[in-house]
Parts: structure tokens; C-alpha cells; sequence
């Protein structure tokens, strides 16, 4: 019932007689959303029992702003606390790690809960957005079961450092619902303002991604507000986005000392985006290519891979190439669509727009980023992909043979089974990611000649004392990538460690001759000279090693 304030301000009456005005399912709406939340928690249910696994070692285990619960350095320092990595700023995400582990300690299961817990309540607010620009009650609780039930959305949940993405993706959805409701209401209601400009913060403070927001509410404001409303609250809900936004432009770029890395800088290298050193023609040539691999995996969700280092996926040149065309003709077709609906059917074009203003960002082909393609950079644009999914599935219920099942039952039995079998997948997939060895090598089957796969197996094998193992992913790491000094040197040692000096020798020779500040390297290749007799070659890489500590000791 509502309260005197909400009747004061009209609650109830649009502001704008023509805008989309999705139908109320009051009734079903909280078991609606406790379904999707459930399917979100029973499918990944296995993250919870994930050791730390890739970025979470440097960033969750050791950082020391996380390990001693520096609550506010987060906030002057960027992401990696890193100089020669400036790039990123996510504040709020660092500071929940920090408070997270002073309060719990330093297990991972409870990390992974509260990643968990925000995959649901990012489900619930695809339901909502979806419901508040019109979907359809059934297209929106199937986009919503859809997105709670993506396998490809693992790599942002599994791993801890994944929060960053299910933050943003919350700054992302919430603030749909939130806007329709401040502008269909006459007056300013303070709290839904206050509320509108914290998630908004809240994304974009957990990862860049979520500036996508603003595109995506001003194509809220133009097609379902269609210049209605009272200029009030759009003045009002306008100014507390704005203002958030400036806020974290300004911030960013006192701590970084700029809004982007500039290129060239040698925070982003070819290794981990082959894309680093190409010109941009390329880089827009790829990044059509790459939308049609995010497409073909939320579509096919199978081969999965924690990451797509070099040399995963080709750079593309040539414009008449089927990776570049297709997925645009495939995209464009659906622009075309959404065109054509557009007055009665604004949610399509909104669909789109959902997907392809964090697609952008992320794209590489306005600004680098770190990696070419990554699966965790689908969580937030595949909101539009599930929308759009549920428009197409509703719509095609709706036209389907009439029974003597309503169309809602028809829709149920129809989607139990791709629903059974999504769930099955992410489950099986939640369970790859408990053992990090074996998630390496189930995605170095499907992308072999991703070299830092191979690396990371060879680590751990490293690691483990498996020696013969370990050389062999090294040896592979050394021919996918000759230039690669850390392979080299890496190699050497484990030719020591397996009684090949000679080998050990010519390794290590060629990883100094790549990059002579190695201390590591230089003193197996002292060890290696004297294993094979070459004392005097031994003493001058000493006497080298000295000098190299000496300088590094007087660096500032």
C-alpha cells in the first residue's frame, strides 16, 4: 500500500501517456524472482568449494591492501597497486575484498558465497529491468533464467576477482528500474534518487565496464519516456548520474594520472593482447571477428576456456573475411529489426543496445584493454543477449499451435529441457574450476596453442616438483613463443632439475640473450657452466649477477 509520500507524488500515474508500460504481475513477481535466484545458486553451486585460483593469488592472497585490511588505499592506488600497471581503478571491489577477509579471514569459500549470492541478485535484476522496460512477464523471467543459468558466465563467478564484473553488471541493471521509476513519477523522491546515483557508483566503481550505463539510460529516457515526464525529475535523475560519473573520471585520473594507459606505455603487451601492437584498422577488423566468438559462445557455451592469450584466436586483416562479416550482418539484421519495431516494440532496439555498449567498451576498437577476448567481458553485455532471447522465446510461444495447455504451460514444458541442460552445464563447469590444473588442461585441448595455458601448467607442475612434466609445457611455452625470455629461462632451470646440463646451458644462454636483467636466469646459468665443466664461463656470470643485484639495489 502506499504510503502519503508516494500518493503526494502520483505514484501509479505515468508521466508520459505513451511510454512502455510493462504489465504488473504483482502476484508471481516474488516467486518469479526466488525461482531465478534459486536456479542462480543450485547450478554454480560448486564455486563455493573453488580454492583461489589465477588473479585471485596476487590480488585476493597477497596483496598486502587486502592481507592487513587497508580499507581506504584502495581508493588512492590502482587496481594492481602497480606502477608499470596503471590501467585500471576499482576502488570498491578491493575495499569488499579488504573488509571481506578482516572480518571472515582468509578462506576462499566465503569469497566465493558472496560471489554466489551476487550472481543472484544480478539474475533478479535482469528480471526487473526486463520487466520495467517492457518486456513481457514471460520474456523476462525467461531472460532472467537464461542469464542465471549461462555456463560462459563461470569465468566471472568462479574465480574471486570475478566480483568486479557481477558488481558492474548490478551498476549496470539496477539503475534501469530505478530511472523508469524516478521519471514516471511527478516529484522527486529523494531515497529512489540516493538509490539511482549508489548503484551507479557502485558499478562503475567496481569496473569500468559499467559506464556502459549511461548510453543505455539515455535510450531508456528517448524511446520509452519519449520526451514525457516532468522535467524535475528528469533534471534531478540526470544531474545524480552525471554527477557520479564525474566524480569517478575525476578520481581516476588523479590516481592514474590519466583516463586511459597510453598506448605504448607496456601496461597492456602482445603476449596477453596480440591486439597491443596492431594498427587500428585491425583492431576494428578483430573486434567484428570477436563479437562473433562472444556470440557463438553464448550460443554454443561448450569449449570454454579461463583465457584467451596469444595465440588463441587469429588477428584479422582482411575485411572480406566471414569472421568480420557475418557477425555484423548477424547483428546488423537484428539492428534492422529493432528499427522496424521501434514504436511498438522499443525493448528489441534496447536489447541491442544492452549488448553493444559494454561490447565496446571492451572491444579494443576505441581503447585497449588487457586481453583480446576474456568470457568473464560477456557477463555484462550478454544482459541485452538475454533480453533479446526472451523476446524471441515468448514470441515464439505465443505464435505456437494452440493446445489444450495455456500458452504459459506451453512455454514451461518447452524450455524445461534447454533449462535442465544449461543448468547440468554450468554445474559440470562449476566443478571444473575446483581443480585450476585441470581447468588449464581441459581448455589447452580446445586452444593449444595458448601459451599461457601451457605456462601456467608448467608452473604448476613446477610447483609441485613434477619436473618431467613441467618441461614438457615449458618446451611447448619456448616453441609457441621463441622470443618469450621467461620460458627460456624457465626451461633451463627444469633441464637442471632433470639432469641436462647441456640443454640446461643453451636454454638459459638464449633467455639471457633476450633479456640480460634475469637474476634468476643468470644464476642457474652460472650453476649450469659449472655442472659442465665451463668454470671460467661460471665466474664471468657471477661476477655479471653481482653487478646486476648491485644495480638493482641502488634503483630507486
Amino acid at each position: 500500500m502506499p504510503d502519503a509520500r508516494e500518493r503526494r507524488a502520483g505514484r501509479g500515474r505515468s508521466a508520459a501517456p505513451d511510454a512502455a508500460q510493462p504489465p504488473r504481475a504483482a502476484g508471481r513477481a516474488p516467486s518469479a524472482a526466488l525461482w531465478v535466484a534459486c536456479l542462480a545458486l543450485l547450478a554454480n553451486l560448486p564455486t563455493l568449494f573453488v580454492p583461489f585460483v589465477m588473479d585471485d593469488h596476487p590480488i585476493v592472497e597477497r596483496d598486502p591492501r587486502i592481507v592487513e585490511g587497508r580499507l581506504l588505499e584502495p581508493w588512492t592506488t590502482s587496481y594492481w597497486n602497480d606502477p608499470t600497471e596503471s590501467g585500471e581503478y576499482r576502488p570498491l571491489v578491493l575495499t569488499s575484498y579488504a573488509l571481506e577477509r578482516k572480518l571472515l579471514g582468509d578462506r576462499a569459500w566465503h569469497f566465493h558465497l558472496i560471489n554466489l549470492l551476487l550472481h543472484a541478485a544480478v539474475a533478479i535484476a535482469v528480471l526487473a529491468a526486463g520487466r520495467a522496460i517492457g518486456l513481457g512477464e514471460r520474456a523476462a523471467v525467461v531472460a532472467a533464467g537464461l542469464f542465471a543459468l549461462h555456463p560462459v558466465h563461470l569465468d566471472a563467478i568462479a574465480p574471486v576477482v570475478g566480483r568486479a564484473e557481477l558488481l558492474a553488471a548490478l551498476g549496470y541493471t539496477i539503475p534501469v528500474a530505478l530511472w523508469l521509476r524516478i521519471r514516471r513519477e511527478t516529484a522527486v523522491a529523494p531515497g529512489r534518487l540516493l538509490a539511482l546515483a549508489a548503484c551507479v557508483a557502485l558499478g562503475i566503481f567496481s569496473k569500468e565496464n559499467a559506464l556502459a550505463v549511461v548510453p543505455l539510460l539515455l535510450l531508456v529516457e528517448i524511446l520509452l519516456l519519449r520526451g514525457g515526464g516532468a522535467r524535475r525529475t528528469l533534471v534531478a535523475s540526470g544531474v545524480a548520474v552525471g554527477a557520479v560519473v564525474a566524480v569517478y573520471l575525476v578520481a581516476r585520473v588523479a590516481v592514474l594520472g590519466a583516463l586511459l594507459p597510453a598506448e605504448g606505455s607496456g601496461t597492456i603487451v602482445a603476449l596477453e593482447n596480440p591486439l597491443a601492437e596492431e594498427p587500428l584498422r585491425v583492431r576494428w577488423l578483430t573486434a567484428a571477428s570477436i563479437l562473433g566468438t562472444y556470440l557463438r559462445l553464448f550460443a554454443w557455451p561448450f569449449g570454454l576456456s579461463p583465457d584467451y592469450a596469444y595465440d588463441s584466436l587469429p588477428v584479422v586483416r582482411a575485411a572480406l573475411d566471414p569472421a568480420v562479416w557475418l557477425p555484423v550482418l548477424a547483428v546488423g539484421a537484428v539492428g534492422l529489426l529493432a528499427l522496424l519495431r521501434l514504436r511498438r516494440r522499443p525493448a528489441i532496439a534496447l536489447g541491442v543496445v544492452a549488448f553493444l555498449a559494454p561490447y565496446a567498451i571492451v572491444s579494443n576498437s576505441v581503447f585497449l584493454i588487457g586481453t583480446m577476448l576474456a568470457e568473464r567481458l560477456l557477463y555484462q553485455p550478454s544482459v541485452g543477449l538475454c533480453w533479446l532471447t526472451g523476446m524471441a522465446v515468448a514470441a515464439a510461444a505465443d505464435r505456437a499451435p494452440r493446445g489444450a495447455l495455456r500458452a504459459p504451460e506451453r512455454l514451461a514444458l518447452a524450455l524445461a529441457l534447454p533449462a535442465a541442460l544449461l543448468g547440468a552445464a554450468s554445474f559440470a563447469r562449476a566443478n571444473d574450476w575446483r581443480d585450476e590444473a585441470e581447468l588449464y588442461r581441459t581448455a589447452a585441448q580446445a586452444y593449444p596453442r595458448n601459451f599461457l595455458l601451457q605456462r601456467n601448467l608448467g608452473s604448476l607442475a613446477m610447483e609441485a616438483g613434477r619436473f618431467p612434466e613441467a618441461l614438457y609445457y615449458m618446451t611447448r611455452v619456448t616453441e609457441l613463443v621463441p622470443d618469450y625470455a621467461k620460458g627460456w629461462s624457465d626451461r633451463g632451470f627444469l633441464h637442471l632439475a632433470t639432469g641436462d646440463p647441456d640443454a640446461a646451458v643453451a636454454a638459459l644462454e638464449r633467455s639471457i640473450e633476450l633479456d640480460p636483467r634475469q637474476p634468476t636466469a643468470l644464476r642457474n646459468l652460472a650453476e649450469a657452466y659449472r655442472s659442465v665443466g665451463r668454470f671460467k664461463d661460471s665466474a664471468r656470470i657471477d661476477a655479471r649477477l653481482r653487478e646486476l643485484r648491485e644495480s638493482l639495489g641502488a634503483a630507486p
